[in-house]
């Protein structure tokens, strides 16, 4: 059977009447190999291809000014004649989180790579639109979602030397089932660190999801987010810069005995540390946006009106229902669909009281209120090296990314004094201890500026990413009173003057709403402090540290402590002792004490807040006062509510 492609997919075709009124299909080959060869070669060790051997795979070039030609960036396999898929990375600027603002061209039937140099046969072409998930952010979200859809000015020629690539739509194969060796090909690095001039290929092993996550290093494994799959040998072969975007294509056979290829993986990001493992992006998870992203290109007249199903993976879908009956939302919803989803096991709503989210299909073809609630929460920050496979700089960021910095103003902005640290419980709402904003009485809110995403505590030492806050609103308890009641409820929720963009080095820390798990209490398990507190030199220090401790019964804390800071040990605080590093001091005050869970399920750890750094004996080492946040729950609930209330969230 030849497999349509040309206006096909799934009930798509381009129809033109015959005479007598019948209809003539127009079709295409896909995914054949031009010419085969018995070269089994790695990318980086110089095997090549012969012209046209691959013919579904493209160059795309960028151009910033009129008056120098293109530069290569990436590769790219033909989906339609009018639409290249490449990875979306290939034409995002990190630093303006938008589409490059640049001139973008592909060519097809392309040998060798330089745009100067004309191959026999090649089509060039200018990229008219381009499209990619709304939800893809580059590094901010550890390059998920890396998919992207190329519109050109004018319709590929389809030849036998250059035809689209086979898409599995119907997902009849999986890859297990084909061959387990994928060929990639490219024009990226040699192994001479030089952008190779003729397109090379080279066979690599599909590695699924949970056993790519096995192989690889930690930091790596924190990018292999759940569209992607691994691919890889351990013999040298590897992918590498300029490959970026190219496809990763698996033969099948035919009933005719003809071989074809079909496309599953997207070049996306690979460890630098090890140089034989690559992550792809899985096409499989975006065939429903593919289709309809397509389809809206190709034939917009045949676009039906829904809304598109739904991808972020940080939720799960319960139930859709359209007047009443019970419907499928998994490829796309008819306008007036409801909606409910309840957050994944690694995720949570961001308010305590919410167990789900409810959406519904609008007439703007969205879903509303948008399915943001869903967040991520007390994953630290792993980074290791892992980058795109294009131009890429390294990056300082804090490796807790719930802790925020808490800045008194002074007189003058430039004067800014860093005097204890805060957590992100909410996107609006930071918790810290009431010590901090309390001196004889409550300050004013006008005083503090949080910063998040701050690895170096000085004010002037911008951080990637970094975001600052004016507080709004602050809330203590009635009954703090400060030393007089021997600091008693010692906690305050910072509300912010506007919302924290989340990332993956800017989040939540974990919530045990239920106050189920109790992990803090295990004293055989290190809970975590970060702060910039001060150091043996009695000066803060300039970037965030961190204090292992684990609890310690009360009881046991109290024959430890001067019999005058007995008093302090009030109901709602439980005591640590220090394990590993220095004990929280000056600086800290108000920061996080977080204990560690381990999710089977996503196999990640979360971290929880059980503390709030509040006080010390003056000459302890080892001995340290939280305030309880558990004991807190109630008051805290009733604080989250007033602001999400407030700020309509």
């Amino acid at each position: 059977m030849i497999h349509l492609i040309y206006n096909l997919i799934f009930r798509l075709a381009k129809f033109s009447m015959k005479k007598g009124g019948s209809i003539a299909v127009e079709c295409h080959d896909c995914g054949i190999r031009y010419a085969l060869n018995r070269y089994e070669p790695a990318i980086s060790f110089g095997g090549k291809t012969l012209r046209s051997e691959f013919p579904w795979h493209v160059a795309l070039y960028r151009k910033y000014h009129t008056d120098e030609s293109p530069d290569y960036i990436c590769g790219g396999s033909i989906l339609h004649p009018k639409v290249i898929l490449t990875a979306a990375h290939c034409i995002y600027n990190e630093t303006y989180s938008a589409i490059e603002n640049a001139t973008f061209s592909v060519i097809a039937g392309k040998y060798y790579v330089s745009w100067k140099r004309k191959d026999p046969g090649e089509q060039r072409f200018e990229v008219l639109k381009i499209k990619f998930p709304e939800t893809y952010v580059g590094f901010t979200n550890r390059y998920a979602e890396d998919i992207a859809l190329l519109e050109l000015n004018a319709p590929i020629n389809i030849t036998s030397a250059i035809m689209p690539v086979c898409i599995d739509w119907n997902s009849k194969y999986l890859v297990e089932q084909l061959s387990t060796i994928g060929t990639i090909v490219g024009w990226g690095l040699t192994e001479n660190n030089t952008v190779s001039d003729e397109l090379l290929m080279a066979n690599l092993e599909y590695i699924d999801f949970i056993k790519c996550r096995d192989r690889i290093s930690e930091g790596f494994s924190f990018f292999i987010t759940s569209d992607k799959f691994c691919a890889g040998v351990d013999n040298g072969t590897a992918v590498e810069h300029g490959d970026s975007g190219g496809g990763l294509t698996f033969p099948r056979n035919t009933t005719n005995n003809k071989e074809q290829y079909y496309l599953y993986g997207i070049v996306s990001v690979k460890d630098v540390s090890r140089n034989n493992i690559a992550a792809f992006t899985d096409i499989r998870k975006h065939l429903p946006w593919l289709n309809k992203t397509l389809l809206s290109i190709t034939e917009p007249w045949l676009f039906e009106k829904s809304c598109p199903p739904f991808s972020p993976n940080s939720f799960s879908l319960e139930q859709c229902n359209l007047n009443g009956t019970s419907v499928d939302c998994n490829s796309g919803a008819k306008l007036g669909t409801k909606a409910r989803l309840h957050c994944k096991s690694s995720y949570y709503t961001g308010s305590p009281f919410k167990l789900y989210t409810e959406a519904e299909c609008s007439a703007g073809l969205k879903w509303l209120p948008l399915p943001e609630s869903c967040l991520d929460c007390g994953k630290r920050y792993r980074f290791n090296r892992i980058q795109p496979l294009v131009k890429f700089k390294q990056r300082t960021v804090s490796e807790y990314p719930w802790h925020v910095a808490l800045y008194d103003k002074g007189k003058r902005l430039d004067d800014l004094s860093a005097i204890c640290g805060g957590t992100i419980i909410h996107p609006k709402a930071v918790i810290t201890a009431a010590h901090c904003v309390y001196l004889d009485k409550l300050q004013n809110e006008t005083k503090y500026l949080v910063a998040a995403g701050k690895y170096r505590i000085n004010s002037k030492e911008q951080e990637l990413g970094e975001q600052w806050f004016q507080v709004k609103k602050i809330y203590t308890t009635d009954t703090y009173k400060g030393q007089i009641l021997h600091y008693k409820d010692d906690i305050a929720i910072l509300e912010l003057n506007a919302t924290i963009k989340l990332s993956d080095y800017i989040m939540p820390v974990c919530m045990d709403w239920g106050g189920k798990l109790d992990l803090y209490k295990n004293p055989l398990v290190l809970g975590t402090a970060p702060g910039w507190g001060f150091t043996e030199d009695e000066k803060l220090s300039l970037e965030l540290r961190t204090s292992k401790l684990t609890y310690a019964d009360v009881s046991h804390c109290l024959t430890m402590v001067p019999g005058g800071f007995r008093r302090y040990f009030q109901e709602d605080k439980f005591c640590s002792i220090a394990r590993e590093g220095s004990i929280p001091d000056k600086g800290d005050s108000g920061g996080s004490l977080t204990f560690p869970y381990y999710n089977k399920e996503t196999r990640e750890e979360l971290n929880y807040l059980y503390g709030i750094v509040s006080v010390k004996p003056r000459d302890s080492d080892d001995i340290i006062a939280f305030t309880n946040v558990t004991y807190h729950l109630k008051w805290i609930k009733t604080v989250l509510l007033n602001i999400i209330n407030n700020s309509g969230s």
